[in-house]
């Protein structure tokens, strides 16, 4: 990530600032070092950033551990800073097929059938930017989900947030098949 603009990392650990096992990791583009935020129980990605202790000023970068990714964070900085959002979130399109035929019924009438369809989605890619102004919706050490921070930000009408649909490519390795495609993705795109 360094070689891509990025040069400041703040990783949460679960117990101690020495220890490095979260599934989020948040990237700042600004000075240059490394650093762990200790955190005691586990407060969810938008929860971690509250625990940042110094002052920011620029957007920060916040990612899953999982994805696999090309993003382009300049291209990703540059379309949150046109969009004035309080809050961008990568998506990524998700599709999967019915094995069977999908039935539409009125009571016990048959209104259709619709023969194994596919069902195509945006999802979270589980990368995110994040103005300072949004991390005062945070409580410091609550759990907070990114989604639950995304639907405060959302619903309070003055804040903007925006979706970006080119920005992520590839996959997440959550569960085992889904880290085999990552390890595949990886491959391709590295």
């Amino acid at each position: 990530m360094r070689g891509r603009g990025l040069s400041r990392f703040t990783s949460p650990s679960p117990t101690t600032p020495t220890a490095s096992a979260d599934t989020s990791a948040t990237a700042r583009v600004s000075a240059s070092r490394s650093s762990t935020c200790g955190k005691k129980r586990p407060l969810g990605t938008a929860g971690a950033l509250s625990l940042l202790t110094e002052k920011e000023n620029a957007p920060l970068i916040v990612m899953n551990g999982g994805p696999v990714t090309k993003v382009d964070f300049g291209a990703l900085l540059r379309f949150h800073e046109d969009e004035k959002s309080l809050a961008t979130l990568c998506v990524r399109e998700y599709e999967f097929q019915v094995p069977y035929g999908v039935v539409s019924m009125s009571g016990h009438r048959l209104d259709g059938i619709v023969e194994k369809p596919t069902h195509r989605f945006f999802v979270s890619a589980g990368i995110y930017v994040i103005e300072p102004a949004a991390l005062k919706k945070l409580k410091r050490g609550a759990v907070c989900n990114m989604p639950d921070l995304l639907e405060r930000l959302r619903g309070r009408g003055a804040a903007r947030s925006a979706a970006s649909r080119s920005a992520s490519t590839g996959s997440t390795s959550g569960a085992w098949k889904s880290n085999q495609r990552a390890q595949t993705d990886y491959a391709k795109f590295f």
